[in-house]
């Protein structure tokens, strides 16, 4: 909708212990779960917002930047890696 691209580093993003745990028990790729729940904001100053909302009691984390190039790369240690958005919600290979 931004129409920008954006760097997203992989270990800034929180994934919790028990969606770790069940993915890696059916060979899913959390980064890929749909994450009903959570909220992506793009703002100036993330530091300041992460800060206030952190004071009122709502987690909140910087895991990236928006970029002016247009494509998605998600940053590792090792890597950046060109990613594409998912065809459909990483649970639904459970179901095949």
């Amino acid at each position: 909708a931004s129409g920008c691209g954006a760097k997203v580093y992989k270990n800034e993003i929180p994934v919790l212990k028990e969606t770790k745990l069940i993915c890696e028990h059916f060979d899913l790729d959390p980064l890929k779960l749909i994450s009903s729940g959570c909220m992506l904001i793009a703002c100036e100053n993330g530091v300041r917002l992460t800060e206030e909302l952190s004071d009122n009691g709502i987690k909140a984390v910087i895991i990236g930047k928006l970029t002016r190039e247009k494509n998605i790369i998600l940053s590792t240690d090792y890597q950046d890696i060109m990613i594409q958005p998912p065809e459909s919600d990483e649970l639904y290979k459970v179901s095949k």
